[in-house]
């Protein structure tokens, strides 16, 4: 009888052990969960910021792009005024020239 009751008491405190251990196992494998989370999404927010970088790298290669274009655009027309200027004078003088010539 009495070492029946010392069997039960080793299976307890045994059983306690187990139970302690089981639990700071459980504490471990939530921790890890947890900072298996944290990473994962610190790593996701990474990827939003470098994908966010990226398009607004992309956007404003577009802006420079578009204003180049209406630089150009620009630039064209400027030209194009300079060409009709040059064509009016041209004309200008060539009908003075006949006026003159006519008038004589």
């Amino acid at each position: 009888m009495y070492n029946d009751r010392k069997g039960d008491e080793e299976r307890e405190k045994d059983s306690k052990k187990k139970k302690k251990e089981t639990k700071e196992e459980k504490k471990k494998e939530e921790e890890e969960k947890k900072e298996k989370k944290k990473k994962k999404k610190k790593k996701k927010k990474k990827k939003k910021k470098k994908k966010k970088k990226i398009k607004k790298k992309k956007k404003r290669k577009k802006k420079k792009k578009k204003k180049k274009k209406k630089k150009k655009k620009k630039k064209k027309k400027k030209k194009k005024k300079k060409k009709k200027k040059k064509k009016r004078k041209k004309k200008e003088k060539k009908e003075k020239e006949k006026k003159e010539r006519d008038g004589n």
